[in-house]
């Protein structure tokens, strides 16, 4: 039977296992590098033999209905992820911090423990770029560079990174995808699948294929995995101590800094982990999903009103402020020292403002001869009469200018809406 014959039987049966690889076979160094296809076996054998080579080869035994998922790394992941750790190590310097390392590798024991495949053991490197991104390779190689270390804002940020890298991992996202590397076709797959099932898996091809396989993951898995490793790393972190929440607002924060960054010549992160409005309306729905409170504030920093007393006023008075931006001056009012009026508005408006709260959340009502400032409901604060003197407006133009502040804050952070 013809070369071209096989490939092309081939192409359907690996097509209903591996996702559909697409793309037709191409004639190339690979193709030639096969070996004549032996007359002494019957057709439905030799196919068989192909397959059961790029199955093995591809690690997706997972896909086979006689036999469960690996709870650890099968051989043939161990044995490319060596090759393709060496290939990363040539390019990338790779840093000593025995501390943070150590924190790194406990982070991924606990996530690791959590999946699918609690066996697996995690080797997580640091690596010099300043650009924030992580990567893993199969056999539980994880690499995160040195300015994602500086990008996330707490330990549970960095945990759902760890865990969305794990969770790649687990689900065999790398060998998918070098199944779909556009230029690693049927063909050159077979010829490294038979290097390497008769026994020659320390030469070139191992070699070859750990750089495609690394290739495939610079490139990216796709939205679809992509998506799949957010959900998958929420369910991890919701059976550890860290805060799948974490996860969410590093999203947010990479959409929106995305949307600010100039173009440049490494895009890191924004190009292998590409973040989308989906993807994050899709974690927060998981959260949700999950009966977790989502809050902002306990992953990560957002923006906190604060109690100052009011310089120069002629009126007993206090601001409000959020960093340096003063969002409304209080006075003293219906049996109520600004102070306390001050307190509380702060703190309803501290306890929501980590919760997901968009601008046209933070509305004026108009109720009892005053208006008054709500958020999501809740009373904020009332306008009153000596507030309205003090600025020197009427109370509903204060109302108006006080709304517009606090919406500002919401809108200049991006607390949940970066799009």
């Amino acid at each position: 039977m013809r070369l071209l014959f096989c490939q092309s039987k081939f192409k359907n049966y690996a097509a209903k296992t591996v996702n559909q690889a697409s793309g037709p076979p191409s004639r190339n160094v690979f193709t030639r590098q096969l070996p004549a296809l032996q007359r002494r076996s019957s057709p439905p054998v030799r196919l068989r033999a192909f397959a059961l080579c790029l199955l093995s080869l591809t690690g997706v035994v997972f896909a086979s209905a006689k036999k469960p998922t690996p709870q650890d790394s099968t051989e043939r992941e161990k044995e490319l992820g060596k090759e393709g750790a060496k290939e990363v190590e040539s390019k990338l310097k790779v840093v000593d911090d025995k501390a943070v390392l150590a924190k790194l590798a406990e982070m991924c024991k606990a996530i690791g423990a959590a999946s699918e495949r609690p066996l697996i053991q995690y080797q997580v490197k640091i690596v010099d770029p300043k650009v924030p991104n992580a990567f893993t390779l199969p056999g539980g190689y994880v690499y995160v560079t040195k300015g994602l270390l500086d990008y996330t804002q707490s330990d549970h940020e960095l945990a759902g990174v760890l865990a969305h890298e794990i969770a790649h991992n687990a689900r065999f996202h790398a060998m998918k995808a070098l199944a779909k590397e556009k230029k690693l076709q049927l063909a050159q797959l077979l010829a490294l699948g038979v290097g390497i099932a008769s026994g020659s898996t320390s030469g070139l091809n191992v070699a070859v294929f750990a750089q495609y396989l690394t290739l495939a993951i610079i490139n990216g898995f796709g939205v679809e995995a992509e998506g799949e490793a957010d959900q998958a790393a929420i369910q991890y972190l919701s059976k550890t101590s860290y805060n799948p929440v974490g996860l969410l607002t590093f999203l947010e924060r990479l959409a929106r800094d995305e949307n600010r960054r100039p173009q440049g010549p490494d895009p890191g992160i924004f190009r292998t982990h590409p973040p989308t409005p989906e993807r994050i309306e899709a974690a927060e729905k998981e959260i949700l999903s999950l009966g977790l409170p989502l809050n902002r504030a306990a992953v990560t920093t957002v923006p906190q009103a604060v109690v100052e007393a009011a310089p120069d006023a002629r009126l007993p008075s206090v601001q409000v402020k959020v960093g340096k931006q003063v969002l409304c001056q209080l006075t003293d009012g219906e049996g109520k020292s600004a102070q306390e009026r001050a307190e509380k508005l702060v703190a309803v408006f501290n306890e929501v403002v980590g919760q997901g709260l968009r601008v046209y959340e933070v509305q004026i009502r108009d109720g009892n001869s005053r208006p008054s400032l709500f958020v999501r409901s809740r009373l904020l604060v009332d306008v009153l009469s000596s507030d309205a003197d003090l600025a020197g407006v009427n109370q509903s133009d204060l109302a108006a200018l006080w709304e517009g502040n606090f919406r500002k804050i919401i809108w200049g952070e991006r607390i949940n809406d970066s799009y």
